[in-house]
Formats: C-alpha cells, sequence, structure tokens
C-alpha cells in the first residue's frame, strides 16, 4: 500500500511539473508575441577590413524597401525573412542575421563579401572574386587591396585565379612580391613581381603550384642577385622539373 501510494505522488509531480512547463512555454510565447520593437540595432563586420558598407547604408536600403515602419511593430509582424532576403541582393553582402533582443531591440548584423583579386578582362569588365568564387562588384567608396589580374579572362578561368589568389595570399613572401596576374591568349597564367622587370611564366594552375613557386624563390635567392635582377626578360616554371629564363 505505501508503495502504491509512492508510486501515485511521483505520478502526480511529474504531471504537475508536465503542466507548469507548458504553462511556462505559453507565457513566454505569449509575451513574445506581445513584444514591440523599440528600435534598430546595425552592426556591419568593418573590423574585417572592408568598408563597401556601413550601418548608414543598411539603413537607407531598409528605407527604401520596408520604409522603416518598424519600430513600434510587434516582432511578430515583422517580415525578417523578406529583411534577410533583400539585404542579400546587395551585391557586397555575404550573410544576414536577424534576431530579436530581450530589450526589445531588432538586431541585423550584416557580413560583407570578402573580395581576393580583382578582375579586368579584355572587354574592359572589372569585378572582385569572393572567397567563395562569387563575383563582387567594384565600389565608389571602396577599394581593397587586393591581386589584380587582367587579360583574357573567361568564367572558366575563375576557380584557377582563385585558386592562385590564395596561394599567393596564404604566402607572406609572395604576397608582398606579386603585383599582377596575366592570363595569355593560350590561356597560360603569367605572375609579374616587384623584382625585376620580367614575367613569369606559371603555364597551367594545377598540382605543380606550390612546386613552381619553391623554385622560383630559389632562382631570386641563389641566382639572380648574381647574374642581375633585369637581365632576363622571361622566367618559364611551365615545365615541370626545369626553369627555362629568356635574356633580354
Amino acid at each position: 500500500m505505501k508503495e502504491k501510494i509512492l508510486k501515485i505522488l511521483k505520478y502526480t509531480a511529474i504531471v504537475g511539473s508536465s503542466i507548469s512547463l507548458v504553462v511556462l512555454v505559453c507565457a513566454a510565447i505569449m509575451k513574445d508575441e506581445s513584444k514591440i520593437c523599440k528600435d534598430i540595432l546595425i552592426e556591419v563586420d568593418v573590423d574585417s577590413g572592408n568598408n563597401f558598407l556601413d550601418e548608414k547604408d543598411i539603413q537607407d536600403m531598409l528605407a527604401v524597401h520596408f520604409s522603416n515602419h518598424m519600430i513600434g511593430q510587434r516582432f511578430t509582424k515583422i517580415r525578417m525573412t523578406s529583411i534577410e532576403k533583400e539585404l542579400k541582393q546587395n551585391g557586397f553582402v555575404e550573410k544576414v542575421d536577424l534576431y530579436s533582443t530581450m530589450n526589445g531591440s531588432l538586431k541585423i548584423n550584416v557580413k560583407q563579401k570578402q573580395p581576393l583579386i580583382r578582375i579586368i578582362n579584355n572587354s574592359g569588365v572589372s569585378f572582385y572574386l569572393g572567397e567563395n568564387t562569387d563575383t563582387i562588384p567594384l565600389s565608389s567608396k571602396f577599394t581593397p587591396r587586393v591581386l589584380v589580374a587582367f587579360g583574357n579572362i573567361s568564367n572558366k578561368n575563375c576557380a584557377d585565379l582563385k585558386k592562385l589568389a590564395v596561394f599567393i595570399n596564404e604566402d607572406d613572401f609572395w604576397n608582398a612580391c606579386v603585383e599582377e596576374v596575366y592570363v595569355n591568349e593560350k590561356g597560360e597564367y603569367e605572375i609579374y613581381t616587384k623584382l625585376g622587370k620580367q614575367n613569369v611564366i606559371l603555364g597551367k594552375i594545377d598540382e605543380e603550384l606550390k612546386e613552381k613557386f619553391r623554385k622560383l624563390k630559389i632562382l631570386y635567392a641563389e641566382a639572380m642577385p648574381n647574374v642581375g635582377w633585369n637581365k632576363y626578360k622571361t622566367i618559364n616554371l611551365k615545365y615541370k622539373g626545369q626553369i627555362v629564363c629568356t635574356k633580354i
């Protein structure tokens, strides 16, 4: 009999706890549904080094598309998904996070796209390639200091140019040394460095890329100081296992 009473009490306690939890959840939902948007807090990741966008730019976009009729509205009436979708239409925006705070603010966090390399093709079209091989338009207010590629560039070159830019950017020596990339008529890649007037022919961007730059660094360190930095017109690295230099 005692065990039966204990079981009943235990069951009653569990049911009571469940009911209390349901009541608390319902109260929280009702409170959230009645929450009013008091202000809008915008944060743009300018600390990333990019200044394509700032807080005012986002405010202007919101004013155009949503008429700033969010303050004073219940959060349940604010179209969060539409705001996120509209902001991501901007060519400089990588990611948008929106959420309401406990204090009744609408928080909008904007992450800008990260440019890796600037493209200038033979048609005069210019843009940046981003980390995800996405295109980023030029900006009248901000010009990032990135590698520049020009020449016979089409969409099929973008993956190779991204691979080359990532390699150069991640190496302190080459990042400081390489100024431009040129895609010639054969679709081969050439680079121009600050160490001499010669152009360096890489050929294809393939699995030998790291080895090509290793050989070039050895040439720069051991041979060029002795023969002279402006003795050669071209340094050709496209042939596996060898370096072919053409004199001026």
